[in-house]
């Protein structure tokens, strides 16, 4: 595995949930130094890492069949502008133990875990954004593996065209496949999520179940998803 995955499948069930994840992983030891930096390596972490991956190739597969998606795109687009510019004008600095600086040569390079913030200001919007992608994206299996933050990362992978950094549900990052097929560039980092102990056990536990039922030949496709740089 590229991202350093002790265990892999594909059509693994999340926890929590009646869904099916298109390939989950799972990282339990330090990985290779050259890791996308959104990764959060056990070596960064109070707990082992799971990765969701979701592949789609079809607009209709994200987004709700509804009139109103043009406004609720703009709604979203301005709490997203308002948040950026109140972690950057608030949150970074008045709460810069939130950067993971623990690891970088370069600190300033480090990722935020501006999730963990204190701001009253930054959870009022984080719950007005939730409420959009709920109007956005309610009862998909986007809205509810983040409601329920079944694992660290999720991502959704897709070909080029399907998708917009800015349609996607809140917590999901998005990888998109390289014009040639060479790999996928990521154009959005996903946050780093923190699952509960038991969804992280089910997590493993699944994706046992899935190579233990005839998956485990498929399990080196994710590698392909993992073939990724920073766009």
């Amino acid at each position: 595995m590229e991202l350093g995955c002790a265990a892999s499948a594909l059509e693994v069930r999340c926890p929590h949930s009646a869904h099916r994840a298109d390939a989950a992983g799972y990282l339990d030891r330090p990985s290779r130094r050259d890791v996308p930096g959104w990764l959060r390596t056990p070596p960064r972490a109070a707990s082992p890492t799971t990765i969701i991956v979701e592949c789609k190739a079809f607009r209709s597969d994200l987004l709700r069949d509804t009139e109103a998606v043009p406004e609720l795109r703009r709604t979203r687009d301005a709490l997203e502008r308002q948040l950026r510019e109140l972690d950057s004008e608030c949150v970074m600095t008045g709460e810069p133990s939130l950067r993971r600086d623990a690891g970088y040569l370069f600190p300033e390079l480090a990722p935020w875990e501006l999730g963990a913030s204190a701001s009253p200001c930054r959870k009022i919007l984080m719950r007005a954004l939730r409420r959009v992608d709920e109007q956005l994206h309610g009862g998909t299996k986007f809205f509810m593996l983040a409601r329920y933050h079944v694992a660290t990362h999720l991502v959704i992978a897709a070909a080029p065209g399907i998708v917009e950094a800015s349609e996607l549900p809140t917590a999901w990052g998005l990888i998109v496949q390289r014009r040639d097929g060479a790999g996928f560039d990521v154009m959005k980092a996903p946050p780093t999520l923190a699952p509960s102990p038991v969804a992280t056990t089910r997590t493993l536990r699944e994706i046992a179940a899935a190579l233990s039922t005839g998956a485990r030949g498929n399990a080196s496709a994710i590698t392909d998803t993992s073939t990724i740089t920073t766009a």
